[in-house]
């Protein structure tokens, strides 16, 4: 990127760079989601639009807030990577031991896994997936546009704790349900 442009357009060229490598990941997960209709993961996809629906709306208060919602939105998406590293970590693992018909060793490495992600070991991904789309596509992408109208770029950080919070209410009350539902079968 610095060598096709002039001196004094590195900014540019990383802006170019980002925006290249961004929009080729996004070419991929659409071809990915088209090819795993079924199976494709919709909360990943309402998260990244998520994000950049907030990069969209914080641009236009300027480079140091757009740089400091960026630093903030990466420490947020830790848990969430974590997660995903767990899964993606333990496939190899799990498939090379089934192939061999090591399956202790399998059971063993699956049992791990369930541990250390405690949140997803619950078994009920309909519900998570509910509650992603509700948090990221009713909760957080209205509520960005409206709190950016009504507070300025101090809306844009309201509307985060603002979805968190209605997310934890509807996450009690699905546990709450999902609980009596189970006390009573």
């Amino acid at each position: 990127m610095f060598v096709f442009l002039p001196r004094g357009y590195e900014i540019l060229g990383v802006g170019m760079a980002t925006c290249l490598s961004n929009c080729i990941s996004c070419a991929y997960f659409f071809h990915v989601v088209h090819r795993y209709k079924k199976t494709s993961a919709l909360s990943t996809l309402l998260f990244d639009l998520d994000y950049v629906v907030i990069d969209r709306l914080m641009a236009a208060y300027g480079d140091i807030p757009l740089a400091a919602i960026g630093i903030v939105l990466k420490a947020e998406r830790l848990p969430l990577n974590v997660g995903i590293g767990l899964c993606q970590g333990m496939m190899p693992l799990v498939a090379y031991n089934y192939a061999s018909k090591n399956h202790g060793r399998m059971e063993e490495t699956v049992r791990v896994s369930r541990r250390v992600g405690l949140a997803t070991a619950f078994g009920e991904g309909g519900k998570a997936l509910f509650l992603g789309v509700m948090r990221w596509a009713v909760f957080n992408i209205p509520m960005l546009f409206v709190l950016n109208r009504v507070l300025g770029m101090y809306g844009i950080v309201w509307s985060q704790i603002a979805a968190d919070i209605l997310t934890v209410a509807l996450s009690v009350y699905v546990y709450r349900r999902h609980k009596a539902s189970r006390e009573w079968s």
